[in-house]
């Protein structure tokens, strides 16, 4: 299982819960995990990224890559969990939820986030309230329906309307 946590870091965007997270992660689930860091540090960055560099799972990303890059590892990811702050970010959409369902890969985040509305509506992955919800997580959703190509075709459509209208 490869879970992304990409996007150059930001505190609110849950940067210093991974490690909980990952050690909230079954010990059964084999599991590695890419994790983008940050341009700009805070007060507890140091130690959260020291934390990650020391799990052998972890592979760390440039905070400053390219979209090409971001795109690719992307791709190369089975679930993205975007561990955003539900009071920053209640009203907020995320950009990699969008590259997320183009490329057909559910996210984990948690309920009441601004985005979480079109997970739920459009099954494009999972709400959580906790962490510790992750212990008992099915994480065999390979064979399970989601509606990204609903969500895509319906995004590419209002981004069409609002760029040309409706000629």
């Amino acid at each position: 299982m490869t879970i992304g946590f990409l996007g150059a870091a930001k505190e609110r965007k849950g940067f210093d819960l991974i490690p909980s997270i990952l050690s909230n992660l079954p010990s059964t689930l084999s599991y590695k995990a890419i994790v983008q860091k940050a341009n700009y540090s805070w007060k507890l960055y140091s130690e959260t990224l020291k934390k990650l560099q020391e799990n052998p799972n972890v592979k760390l990303l440039s905070g400053s890559i390219s979209l090409e890059v971001l795109l690719e590892n992307i791709s190369f990811c089975d679930v993205l969990i975007l561990p955003y702050d539900k009071d920053s970010y209640s009203i907020n959409a995320s950009g990699l939820l969008y590259h997320a369902c183009d490329f057909e890969i559910p996210v984990i985040s948690f309920r009441g986030v601004g985005f979480s509305k079109e997970i739920e509506n459009y099954n494009l992955g999972f709400l959580i309230d906790s962490i510790e919800e992750l212990k008992n997580f099915d994480w065999s959703f390979k064979n399970k329906k989601f509606g990204f190509s609903v969500y895509n075709e319906l995004r590419q459509s209002r981004t069409i309307n609002l760029l040309f209208g409706n000629n």
